[in-house]
């Protein structure tokens, strides 16, 4: 049976610490070529932000929604009021900063009918995916950033500065029509959609670069856990991905598969151990006390659990969730260690052991905390 689970998620306000998230700045320059990973990272926030701001505002109109990712089917849910009023927002904000978008983003109903049934999905997996009658998966976060206000500020009275004065009569420029006029270098592999993953393992640094984005207010602001959540997405994601990239050049099947554990055990065993031991390393030489369950990178890989994106999108639904911490802080050091071991990451400084690690019980955590969802 649908439900909203409108009394257990937190209230609003931490949203805006997912919108800190992806309002991040890339801190290199245009040409970088680590800005497609970040630029990726942005839009699989900018995807979750929107899905949750239309998914609260179902919850304050008393709406079921179940689990459904369709944003033009959410949009759709929504009292004919408060679409309007979204409408008219983003055609706002359009005429005060844009000069020129794509045909599709003329309006909230067209942008998500584009987006199409899965769009954080269709993102993720934007190397095997095509999009709906095969065009192709466009990163465009700026556009999602007019959206996201769209849906912020009249379903949720998130305060906007003055207003602009318009500016702009912008112009829609035929996606399509550009699609026509540019050779596909990109085609799916027809064997199996996820051999040969492209482009460059390259990219995955500017997901790092991402992942590692500090958080901009002061710890006591109310907007950590968004930002935490955003990192922890992205984190995993990275991971997924270090993973599949290793179990690729290896000629390895993975499939849809999300289970950390699971893609780890499909790298031969020497591989298995020098990364456990690169792990070890990086946790001695950076961190001085974390959970107990990341003792080591098997346990931490088999903590995560089957799905651990999912799991973290949606940790305060269900009675059955289990209990998670939402810190990305247990993550960093099996990043390094993927990269460092399996993509050949270049190493910066010595690394010689500053910390005896001290592992922390989860466990009493959970016992002890009222808010350990």
């Amino acid at each position: 049976m649908p439900r909203t689970n409108s009394n257990q998620k937190p209230p609003v306000v931490w949203l805006e610490g997912v919108l800190d998230y992806f309002n991040a700045t890339f801190p290199h320059g245009n040409r970088d070529p680590r800005e497609l990973g970040f630029g990726v990272g942005r839009q699989i926030i900018g995807l979750y932000l929107i899905e949750l701001l239309l998914k609260y505002a179902l919850d304050d109109a008393k709406q079921p929604y179940d689990r459904i990712r369709n944003f033009q089917d959410l949009f759709r849910a929504l009292p004919e009021q408060s679409r309007c009023d979204v409408e008219e927002k983003y055609r706002q904000l359009l005429r005060d900063g844009v000069s020129e978008t794509w045909d599709f983003a003329g309006s909230v109903e067209s942008f998500f009918e584009y987006l199409g049934d899965d769009p954080f999905n269709d993102s993720r997996y934007f190397w095997e995916r095509g999009h709906p009658d095969g065009m192709s998966i466009v990163f465009l976060a700026n556009g999602l950033r007019l959206l996201i206000y769209a849906l912020f500020i009249p379903l949720h009275g998130y305060p906007e500065g003055e207003p602009l004065k318009k500016r702009y009569d912008t112009k829609f420029i035929s996606f399509e029509d550009s699609l026509e006029n540019q050779e596909d270098s990109s085609e799916p592999n027809k064997e199996r959609a996820d051999k040969r993953i492209t482009p460059s393992v390259y990219w995955l640094e500017g997901l790092l670069v991402y992942f590692n984005v500090p958080f901009p207010h002061k710890p006591e602001d109310p907007r950590p856990l968004g930002f935490q959540v955003g990192q922890r997405i992205i984190g995993l994601y990275l991971t997924e991905m270090l993973l599949k990239y290793a179990a690729d050049d290896l000629d390895r099947q993975f499939g849809s598969n999300h289970n950390l554990l699971s893609l780890f055990k499909k790298l031969p065993r020497p591989r298995r151990r020098a990364v456990a031991n690169r792990y070890k390393k990086v946790l001695s030489n950076r961190v001085s006390s974390t959970w107990d369950y990341a003792q080591s990178l098997e346990h931490l890989l088999d903590h995560l659990g089957d799905d651990p994106i999912t799991e973290t999108r949606y940790f305060w639904e269900g009675p059955e969730q289990r209990p998670i911490h939402l810190s990305s802080g247990p993550l960093m050091p099996l990043i390094y260690a993927l990269f460092l071991e399996l993509h050949g990451y270049p190493q910066n400084g010595p690394t010689r052991g500053r910390y005896q690690t001290t592992f922390l019980p989860f466990g009493e955590y959970l016992k002890n905390s009222t808010n350990a969802r």
